[in-house]
Parts: C-alpha cells; structure tokens; sequence
C-alpha cells in the first residue's frame, strides 16, 4: 500500500514538473567539521606506523600541524617518507612514555623489535 501511495504521489507531482526524491541527511557532526569548530591547532598521533592517520587527516582537508610518534626503526622510515613533502607533519622515532628507558617492543605480525628508547 505505501508504495502504491508513493509511486501515485511522485507521479502526481511529476505530471506537474516536479520530482520528489529522498534527501539523505548529512552526519550533524564530521570530523572535519568539529576539527574546524573547535579550532584544534595540532594533533597527536601516537604509534603513528607509516602514517595512514596523518594520511586520513591531510583526506578530510585537515592542514594544520601533525605530530606522529613511531618507535619502530622500519616502520618510521616509511612515516618518514609519507611525510616528508608535508612541512606541517612533524615525525619522532621514539616510543611515548611515563618513563625514560628502553625495552623490547612487541609488532604484531612480526617478531619482537630491537630494543627501543623513549622519551
């Protein structure tokens, strides 16, 4: 019966030159949009691997600062090259901590990784 309805009324209607078609709303909120709104300056991405969410960020037209953070020796190289034509995306190979030290790091799908300082 609704389609019936619906197909009567958009004919109806396109009889007299018009189309009703359904309009899906926007999200009220995109990353993007709340990045802008709340003016956010910089942002952290810590275990950044080889820049995917640096990646994701730049996508969504966010250009201000970008600050990753990659332990990793292999992993940091391609951060590294990922970001290196990006003077607004700053990359450290350390490991972020509440202490200084070193340990051994465990990467999924990989062996444990030489052992790593932090800062």
């Amino acid at each position: 019966m609704r389609k019936f309805l619906v197909r009567l009324i958009k004919g109806a209607f396109h009889q007299g030159g018009f189309e009703i078609c359904r309009i899906r709303p926007k999200p009220k909120n995109s990353l993007a949009e709340l990045l802008k709104q709340y003016q956010v300056e910089m942002v952290f991405d810590v275990g950044a691997n080889a820049g995917m969410s640096g990646n994701f960020f730049r996508g969504i037209g966010y250009d201000k600062t970008i600050v990753s953070f990659e332990p990793v020796q292999h992993l940091f190289s391609a951060l590294k090259k990922n970001s290196d034509s990006d003077p607004n995306w700053v990359c450290e190979n350390v490991a972020l901590g509440d202490l200084s030290g070193e340990l051994p790091i465990n990467v999924t799908g990989h062996m444990v990784a030489p052992v790593l300082s932090w800062k």
